[in-house]
């Protein structure tokens, strides 16, 4: 019989209370950031394909009407830097909050099947501290936008108060689950494109873009998930 008092603790709903407490905070700074239903899971899907977040706009139905859906990936949650830990959950957070200024403020700021960032995002981005990259990228726009020391700097409480939850936490964004590890070697793949224009992209398997960077001959940039 498992007596630990950390194993009874009701781990789901502390994670959302801790991505909670965050948005919170960015609402607290940014009023037109509007209030959503947080959930998590993992950020793998069954084709390979691998997302940090995403905001839903009135996906949740309730009382007073409609919410929208923040999406966290729990891969995220590991807190041992790198692609996870509070400083990146943190930029992801804000990334998201980003699309809920569009949202709020009638503003489109994606096309191209919701991949491509526009010029809008990325202003919506910078006005949330983040640094969008200087040049588009072919496929996703300005989606990449960083988290600069100095900005983060700014939020050095909410980022410890994360890491400091020593949440659970699912395995590395990119390993293949346990369902699609299975068939890797029968073809599940996903595709990856540079920064050339016209964009150049592979399909690749999990284990492939784990096993190191991919390096684009023509423009030097690293191929990365489209």
């Amino acid at each position: 019989m498992n007596t630990s008092t950390e194993a009874a603790a009701p781990t789901g709903s502390r994670i959302i209370a801790v991505l909670e407490d965050a948005w919170a905070q960015i609402r607290a700074r940014y009023l037109d950031v509007p209030p959503v239903v947080v959930i998590t899971g993992t950020g793998c899907e069954s084709r390979g394909y691998a997302t940090l977040g995403h905001f839903g706009a009135e996906r949740w139905q309730h009382a007073g009407g409609r919410l929208p859906e923040l999406f966290i990936a729990g891969e995220l949650l590991a807190g041992r830097g790198g692609h996870s830990g509070g400083r990146t959950v943190l930029k992801t957070l804000l990334h998201e909050a980003a699309h809920g200024l569009a949202h709020t403020r009638r503003i489109k700021d994606c096309s191209r099947q919701n991949r491509y960032h526009n010029g809008r995002f990325a202003a919506l981005a910078r006005e949330l501290g983040l640094t969008p990259p200087t040049e588009p990228h072919s496929t996703l726009g300005y989606s990449g936008a960083t988290l600069e020391d100095e900005a983060a700097a700014t939020w050095q409480d909410v980022i410890s108060a994360i890491d400091a939850a020593r949440l659970p936490h699912l395995g590395e964004l990119f390993t293949a689950p346990a369902s699609l590890a299975a068939s890797t070697r029968a073809g599940a793949r996903f595709t990856v494109a540079c920064a050339c224009e016209p964009c150049r992209s592979l399909s690749i398997t999990p284990r492939q873009y784990e096993t190191a960077p991919l390096i684009c001959g023509a423009c030097r940039a690293t191929f990365e998930p489209c």
